[in-house]
């Protein structure tokens, strides 16, 4: 489901990622009303509103969140992390090469985090995740998941899988034969219709490479494999199947 930010002309209220969401979420409830859903996001989303959304359309949240989003929660956090002493550690033996000898190097895993920080009406669990090799600022999120330690190691993996949308899906429309930036219309309604078409290509791609040991079989570039498999596709007939409530469009296989 696909929900855009409409900008067009001179708007004196313009559209944004923020409002968007809060369109889209109320037409996934509509549509999947008893779907668990919880929402993965940018710290963009840390603000009431997105809570209070995400309340009302009983979904959940795991959000990646920065020091400047929200000052007093993380001011909160770094307060009550002292106290509740909540930190866990974990060691990993770092060597060169997969066959190189002598001790290599330690890196240190850590996570913590501290649960039912207030702001405004809502509880938010804080989550902390950083390592010393190669040292670089530590990952935070924002979530109402219950957070243990047994959760803890989990939640932090789910939260910065989140880039997976950044880099293997958006990358991949970009870079990888789907072509998105390339400017196939100047019709606004027409951009939106090419996206629909790569979003349900992409869609039906990550089907077939979620059978991996069918995939890797096939010798061929993952380029060469989406030819291929587009070419497969073409000798396939599409029926339309028109009724008064909507179309269903349905392969025969």
């Amino acid at each position: 489901m696909t929900e855009f930010v409409e900008n067009q002309g001179e708007a004196e209220k313009q559209d944004c990622e923020l409002k968007t969401f809060y369109r889209l979420i109320k037409r996934l409830r509509d549509e999947f009303p008893m779907l668990p859903i919880c929402i993965c996001g940018d710290s963009l989303y840390a603000c009431d509103n997105f809570f209070t959304e995400c309340q009302a359309a009983g979904c959940r949240y795991l959000l990646r969140f920065k020091e400047g989003s929200i000052p007093s929660i993380y001011g909160e956090y770094q307060e009550l992390r002292k106290r509740e002493g909540n930190r866990q550690e974990e060691r990993h033996l770092i060597r060169e090469g997969e066959n190189a000898g002598g001790k290599g190097r330690e890196k240190i895993v850590w996570y913590d985090y501290v649960t039912e920080i207030a702001y405004g009406g809502h509880h938010v669990n804080f989550i902390e995740n950083g390592e010393s090799e190669p040292e670089k600022h530590p990952f935070y999120f924002l979530t109402d998941l219950p957070v243990t330690k047994k959760s803890l190691k989990e939640l932090a993996a789910a939260g910065r899988r989140r880039w997976a949308i950044e880099n293997k899906g958006f990358n991949t429309q970009k870079k990888h034969g789907y072509n998105l930036e390339h400017r196939y219309s100047h019709d606004y309604q027409a951009w939106k219709n090419h996206y629909y078409l790569i979003q349900i290509g992409h869609m039906i791609s990550q089907i077939v490479e979620a059978w991996e040991k069918l995939w890797k079989k096939v010798k061929q570039s993952r380029e060469q494999k989406h030819r291929r498999l587009l070419e497969a596709w073409k000798q396939e007939r599409l029926k339309e199947c028109m009724t008064e409530e909507k179309i269903q469009i349905r392969f025969e296989w």
